[in-house]
């Protein structure tokens, strides 16, 4: 098959449907405001990502044990384990 002119409306035409073709085929969509909503969709997920983990970096945890206290800053999740005696 014969690729036009790109500067020719028949080119312009092919590469159009080129790249609607790529996007079906990658994101599953070319239309335009299915596309704007993913993005816009996984720009609310990053910044939730980002408050998460920020909000875990700024947890504390205090563990106290024998008249001793543990200070765990920034941790989802702490294992102790008892030394078997």
């Amino acid at each position: 098959m014969e690729i036009p002119e790109s500067g020719s409306m028949e080119g312009q035409l092919v590469l159009l449907y080129q790249e609607k073709e790529f996007l079906e085929r990658e994101l599953g969509t070319s239309d335009p405001q299915e596309l704007v909503a993913m993005v816009k969709s996984l720009e609310e997920q990053l910044a939730t990502l980002y408050a998460e983990k920020e909000q875990h970096e700024e947890t504390e945890l205090e563990l106290r044990f024998e008249g001793k206290t543990l200070l765990v800053t920034g941790c989802d999740q702490v294992i102790v384990r008892r030394k078997k005696q």
